[in-house]
């Protein structure tokens, strides 16, 4: 598996993000929390070979937000996981009957492992959040009766294609998972393979009155860190190890710990928190409207207390709209972790995200799954994953390191 650099090298990459966000300049307007309209002269780029404008910032607390625009590249009218599930269409389920735990030994959300000295909140941030290594001799894929804890079983019984996005999480089965990679299952698809990388490490047995499938996906993976462990890295022992550092951020920025007693290792359910929820609806309140003001909206940009971190770009408005509020939710819940209790500086220009977006250099590799085939394009400062249907870009994701 691939390894990404370790926390000693943190400091490097700190440095280099730097020099990137050193280049973001005020917004010409000041910053609103309840954006009306862009504070930058809209901005060509070219993404993925193809022609799109970059509207904003659109800016609530630490998170802003820009909008690309662009033409649909597609007519096919895709079902979300979330869209499948509620319906009865698709469905999701455990692979193999005879099944034992697959556990870590994560140390609690609150706790540093061994005999480290507890850290404070500056501290943890800003030595990259370190809670403690999970031992990767511990996460166990290979299980009972022939059965792998990183593969699900997923039909879709429809007679609409469905699309799985990688970090989608659902909820249920023995252990809650995140999706491993972008999918697209045709019409009546029987049963296919998906990778999945659990994000709950301590509960092995069903919840109350459900079976081994899983009935819901409200939330998608909710920090830059947790994208990279499931879509670079593929690596369990770093997926557990990023869902307690998530965990540790929302427990101080929300002031009490989060952890669910249920199950303390569940990212879902500390993502369900109620006090967690109330804060994070409030990014939505602010931000959720602006794609519905803009029919050519195809995708989104977004930076955390004024660096930029991620993009993802969709074929299609219909698509992008689908998403957005579980995209949005997952922005929001990554900012309020870092909101260090003190709103940030404006964010980055449209030009600087222009920029980003449009580089094209990197070490390049391909592989066909799922119905997709998944490009990437890794360098030292970021990532980009393209899914392609045939020859047709699905879906373009830019990671920031």
């Amino acid at each position: 598996m691939k390894t990404r650099r370790t926390f000693d090298t943190l400091a490097a990459l700190t440095a280099a993000l730097g020099l990137i966000v050193a280049g973001c300049r005020k917004p010409e307007s000041p910053v609103t929390e309840t954006p009306t309209a862009e504070g930058d002269p809209p901005r060509a780029v070219a993404v993925g070979g193809a022609s799109y404008t970059i509207s904003g910032p659109y800016t609530h607390e630490n998170l802003t937000c820009f909008l690309v625009h662009g033409r649909d590249t597609t007519s096919e009218e895709y079902v979300t996981l979330a869209e499948g599930l509620e319906s009865g269409a698709v469905v999701l389920t455990e692979k193999g009957g005879d099944v034992v735990a697959q556990v870590a030994e994560v140390p609690a959300a609150d706790e540093p492992a061994g005999d480290e000295p507890a850290q404070s909140q500056a501290e943890i941030r800003s030595s990259g959040l370190r809670i403690g290594d999970v031992p990767q001799t511990n996460a166990v894929s290979q299980v009972g009766s022939g059965a792998t804890v990183n593969e699900l079983l997923i039909e879709n019984t429809g007679n609409q294609a469905v699309y799985l996005q990688a970090g989608d999480v659902v909820k249920g089965g023995k252990q809650d998972r995140t999706i491993g990679q972008d999918i697209v299952l045709g019409p009546k698809s029987g049963k296919v393979p998906v990778s999945a990388f659990c994000v709950e490490s301590g509960r092995w047995s069903t919840r109350s009155g459900q079976g081994l499938g899983f009935l819901a996906s409200s939330y998608c993976v909710n920090t830059k860190g947790l994208k990279l462990a499931v879509m670079l890295d593929a690596d369990q022992g770093k997926v557990w190890e990023e869902v307690a550092k998530a965990q540790t951020l929302l427990k101080y920025s929300v002031g009490e710990d989060l952890a669910d007693a249920a199950s303390p290792t569940s990212l879902q359910l500390t993502l369900e928190n109620d006090k967690l929820t109330t804060r994070v609806d409030e990014y939505g309140a602010a931000l959720e409207a602006i794609v519905a003001r803009h029919d050519d909206a195809i995708g989104y940009a977004f930076a955390v207390n004024g660096e930029l971190n991620s993009a993802d770009v969709y074929a299609s408005n219909a698509l992008f709209k689908k998403l957005w509020p579980k995209l949005l939710k997952a922005s929001s819940t990554e900012a309020f972790g870092r909101i260090g209790g003190e709103k940030a500086a404006p964010g980055c220009s449209v030009d600087h995200v222009a920029a980003c977006l449009s580089k094209t250099g990197g070490k390049e590799t391909s592989k066909d799954a799922g119905g997709v085939t998944i490009v990437s394009r890794e360098s030292k400062e970021d990532v980009v994953f393209e899914t392609r249907v045939g020859a047709k870009p699905l879906r373009w994701n830019y990671l920031t390191k």
